[in-house]
This record gives C-alpha cells, sequence and structure tokens, in this order.
C-alpha cells in the first residue's frame, strides 16, 4: 500500500510539472508572437512569473518600437548594456545602429553634424567594415538623384525592421 501512495504522488507531481512547463511554452510562444498582454496574464492567473522571461521581451519590444520610428538612442543604450554579450556574438547590431542613425543625418540634410558623427562613431569600425562605411559615407556626395548607377539607390537603412 505504501509503494501505491508514492507512485500516485510522483504521478500528481509529473502532472503539475508538465503543466507548469506547457504554460511556460505558451507564455514564451505569445511573447514571440508579440502578444505581450497575454503573455502577462497567463503568466499571473498561473503563477509562473519568475519562470518566464517577460521584462526581456517587454524590454525588446522597447528597442524595436523605436527603431520601428527612427529612433536609435534605446537600442543603443541596450548594447551599451549588453556590450559584452553583443561582443561575444561578434554582432554588429551596434554598427548598424551607428550607420542608421548617420543615414537619417544625411537624409535630414544636416551633413555638418554627419560628418562630425561620422568621425566619432564610425571611423573606429573602418578596420572591420571599410567597404560598408564607403558606401554609406558616399551618400554626402552622392544625392538619390545622382547619374552614379552605384550610389543611385543610396542605402535607406542600415537596420531591417518590420
Amino acid at each position: 500500500m505504501k509503494y501505491t501512495f508514492i507512485e500516485s504522488a510522483e504521478l500528481d507531481n509529473l502532472s503539475e510539472g508538465n503543466s507548469t512547463r506547457l504554460k511556460r511554452i505558451l507564455v514564451d510562444y505569445t511573447l514571440r508572437m508579440s502578444y505581450y498582454d497575454t503573455a502577462v496574464k497567463l503568466a499571473e492567473s498561473s503563477n509562473i512569473q519568475d519562470l518566464v522571461d517577460i521584462d526581456v521581451f517587454l524590454e525588446a519590444k522597447k528597442v524595436v518600437d523605436a527603431l520601428q520610428k527612427k529612433e536609435v538612442a534605446p537600442a543603443l543604450a541596450w548594447c551599451a548594456e549588453n556590450k559584452s554579450r553583443l561582443k561575444k556574438t561578434k554582432s554588429k547590431f551596434d554598427f548598424q545602429l551607428r550607420l542608421q542613425e548617420f543615414i537619417e543625418l544625411v537624409r535630414a540634410e544636416n551633413n555638418m553634424r554627419a560628418i562630425t558623427y561620422a568621425r566619432k562613431y564610425l571611423a573606429p569600425w573602418g578596420a572591420t567594415h571599410m567597404k560598408e562605411l564607403q558606401r554609406v559615407v558616399a551618400t554626402l556626395a552622392f544625392k538619390s538623384n545622382t547619374e552614379c548607377p552605384i550610389y543611385k539607390d543610396p542605402p535607406h537603412s542600415a537596420l531591417e525592421i518590420s
């Protein structure tokens, strides 16, 4: 009889563990599909807030929302906070953000600020990303109405955000 009770208790714990695991998977899925409110409500109702990464996804959402508005400051702040991780993975995200900010300055025809910006933030990347830098910096000289085929369609964005 003792043996049956232990088996029964283990089965109850196993099904509770599976239920928690399933709820964590559902929260993760809803976060990845951008259903943030649903994810938060499910995590709260299941009391698994400590087991899921809602804060990470909400922080990422703020960065993505800002990038869609062509605002790179929140993303640059995130890069500064995660510099060592980005370096380990050899990410070009911070470089692409800097390129995007430069492109926006050129687009606004603020050439002097763009040049100053390039000297300060883009020059350090010259050793590893010269070809990309040359193409983007050339937008200062070749406007979108140029007949030069290479620069006729300048980069409108260094980032692909949808």
